[in-house]
């Protein structure tokens, strides 16, 4: 068995395990096993395409953020940084049944800790992940 792949310029656009070159595939490049749709040739060498990561969640529940934090080694920075800005903040942090991506709750947290867009949005992502 062979993988051929169509080639679109130094993309795979799609590839097939075959036993035989059919007529209509004559000319394909043999491509390595692990090649498939989107790598791409580049310099002789063949590059794997991005992995596609899980959309961002617009909320998680508390357990699940609470969890995510935890794993992280930052839930007892987050509970005591909240506690000590008190007010809403506090209230927020102790009585929210879900955090939401875009809350102010998050928003406030985010300079503080210097969480990225991208920080944020791998912590919601492994929140989504938690299951009890």
């Amino acid at each position: 068995m062979i993988t051929l792949g169509k080639m679109a310029g130094n993309l795979v656009e799609e590839s097939y395990l075959v036993g035989e070159v059919p007529p209509h595939m004559e000319g394909w490049p043999v491509l390595p096993p692990e090649v498939g749709p989107n790598w791409r040739l580049v310099d002789g060498e063949w590059i794997a395409p991005e992995p596609k990561l899980e959309p961002v969640p617009e909320f998680v529940s508390r357990l699940q953020g609470r969890i995510a934090l935890h794993r992280m080694g930052m839930l007892e920075a987050v509970e005591a940084m909240t506690q000590q800005a008190g007010g809403e903040i506090w209230i927020a942090w102790q009585d929210a049944g879900n955090f939401y991506r875009d809350s102010l709750l998050i928003a406030g947290l985010a300079p503080h800790f210097g969480w990225s867009e991208a920080d944020i949005d791998a912590m919601f992502r492994l929140a989504a992940t938690i299951k009890v």
